[in-house]
């Protein structure tokens, strides 16, 4: 471990093998997995259960039926699945982030599952992300350290990640706006990005001030990843600063997203 904390310290990144247990990693694909089919039924696309996720021409066809449904699945449901942060706040996870220099380890997000495929590589599905700096929407202590985890095997069509090595020590970058949300002005042609593929439920270790990019999904699989986000509640930047979060959380709609729902028989049967 010493030689991947110098590593991470030197080029701002390093690389874990079998940072998830293979048992962890399968529970939450069956997570998702049932999620998405419950969906899949309601929406008249499947019968029965199936391995959605070796089926990746499923995600395109429900996304292409109820893209707002789609969407909230991916971007909201399918994060909150509990055994996501029992990983997250295990005491082997909080141990290894403390050596990396983080005395007081706090959740600077939820944590966030991605899914890619090629079937849903469009405007209205999900976008890749461009260069960029995570600090740079997350703006939390400056050893603010992400954890991105494959939870399914990763080759030359499926990708990984690509970053830029020692990027970290070069400060903020200044950005130019995205799609996505905004990418950094660092980046030209001739700038050397070093791909990083892991096995599968290892992870990568990296500042939230590397430069880093998506690639993007050709093969005919999904892709799937788990990211965490750790602040340091000791680091003397985020104190004097008020500990600042910059996302909305827990922030409810004033109106009823089902109209005139739930009403009396509904309650009578769920509590019969």
């Amino acid at each position: 471990m010493r030689e991947q904390i110098k590593e991470y310290k030197r080029n701002g990144v390093t690389t874990i093998n079998e940072f998830i247990s293979k048992k962890t990693s399968t529970n939450i694909k069956k997570k998702i997995n049932k999620i998405f089919c419950n969906q899949l039924k309601k929406l008249d696309i499947i019968k029965n259960n199936v391995d959605v996720i070796n089926n990746p021409k499923l995600f395109f066809l429900y996304q292409k039926k109820n893209i707002n449904s789609y969407n909230n699945t991916c971007l909201k449901i399918i994060q909150k699945i509990p055994e996501i942060y029992n990983f997250g706040t295990s005491k082997k996870i909080l141990k290894l982030v403390k050596s990396f220099g983080l005395k007081e380890p706090i959740f600077s997000t939820d944590p966030l599952i991605m899914i890619n495929s090629k079937y849903s590589n469009n405007k209205h599905g999900w976008q890749y992300a461009p260069l960029h700096q995570d600090w740079r929407s997350i703006q939390g202590s400056l050893n603010c350290l992400v954890i991105w985890i494959p939870l399914t095997s990763l080759d030359n069509l499926t990708g990984g990640i690509e970053y830029i090595k020692s990027s970290h020590l070069s400060g903020l970058q200044k950005t130019k706006d995205h799609s996505w949300y905004k990418a950094a002005k660092y980046y030209n042609k001739k700038t050397q990005l070093t791909k990083c593929r892991p096995k599968i439920n290892a992870a990568i270790l990296f500042s939230s001030f590397l430069l880093h990019k998506s690639e993007i999904n050709r093969s005919n699989k999904v892709r799937i990843s788990l990211q965490y986000r750790y602040n340091d509640l000791s680091e003397e930047t985020f104190i004097k600063r008020d500990y600042p979060c910059n996302y909305k959380h827990a922030e409810p709609k004033k109106k009823l997203i089902t109209k005139n729902f739930p009403n009396k028989l509904n309650l009578e049967k769920i509590f019969s």
